[in-house]
């Protein structure tokens, strides 16, 4: 396919050891009915073939670009280098993991070129675990919520599987503003939740309510290797309070945001820290 001279959509790619898996999720890219796109693919650095593999397919499709980093940058440096990388005003992360439905570009498009307000859009995503067991992932907790407060409020809740809206497409703008991913003290762990957080702070995201992506969890998987604790659920909270005062919102909306997400961190806090 030849590259579009004004892409509509920018698929990034963060790759990482991921050889025998990736060329699918290209493929998936590819096929998509809607063509108007440019993939970027960036491989961490690492020598197990992933980048030749990504390389093997942008031969076959002149829309993918390849870039191998000359360093290791970790999954939110990664996905911070492609988002710098974005040209077109609407953007979507295809984890190396996952599966794009052919209508996902299609369907996710249509409704931030209906909606002025809405950052992101976002589908449904079947999960397969390692075992071949499969479970849906639904987020229904943003749905027809028309305040920046309330959105944010429900996202700090982390109830429900918050995590689903970053495999949707979002407004290059919206992601501007929010100004990346970024690491907080406990590293990389849930740095997803302040990025989704502050979106939802940009504007509506709104649910396609059909099976769009498909996650294929590895035993290697980077959330499969995280240790969850009250002190790194903490450091991701306290990177929330953060993403509050960057945000483009009034005195009295981030006030509104800050005081449940004080009591959320006193809550949080290991009780060896309490007083």
């Amino acid at each position: 396919m030849p590259v579009p001279p004004d892409p509509a959509i920018t698929v990034l790619v963060p790759a990482y050891r991921s050889a025998e898996f990736v060329g699918r999720t290209l493929e998936s890219i590819s096929a998509q009915n809607r063509g108007d796109f440019v993939a970027v693919v960036s491989v961490d650095s690492q020598a197990d073939g992933t980048y030749e593999a990504c390389q093997r397919h942008a031969s076959l499709d002149s829309r993918f670009e390849v870039i191998q980093q000359p360093q290791r940058l970790g999954w939110v440096e990664n996905s911070n280098f492609l988002l710098g990388r974005i040209r077109s005003p609407y953007a979507a992360f295809a984890f190396h993991d996952d599966l794009l439905g052919p209508h996902f570009l299609e369907r996710l498009t249509a409704v931030l070129e209906a909606d002025p307000l809405a950052s992101v859009s976002f589908p449904d995503t079947l999960l397969t675990e390692v075992d071949g067991q499969t479970k849906l992932w639904q987020y229904t907790l943003l749905e027809h919520v028309d305040h920046a407060v309330d959105r944010g409020l429900r996202v700090l809740s982390r109830k429900g599987q918050w995590w689903v809206p970053n495999r949707g497409l979002f407004r290059t703008a919206a992601a501007r503003k929010v100004g990346g991913l970024r690491r907080h003290d406990s590293g990389e762990f849930s740095a997803d939740l302040p990025w989704i957080f502050h979106l939802a702070l940009t504007g509506r995201f709104v649910r396609v309510p059909e099976t769009l992506c498909f996650k294929y969890y590895k035993p290697e998987s980077l959330s499969r290797t995280w240790h969850y604790g009250h002190q790194r659920w903490f450091d991701v909270l306290t990177a929330c309070m953060r993403e509050i005062w960057l945000a483009d919102l009034s005195a009295r909306e981030k006030i509104a945001l800050a005081e449940p997400l004080l009591v959320a961190l006193k809550q949080a806090l290991p009780r060896s820290n309490r007083r």
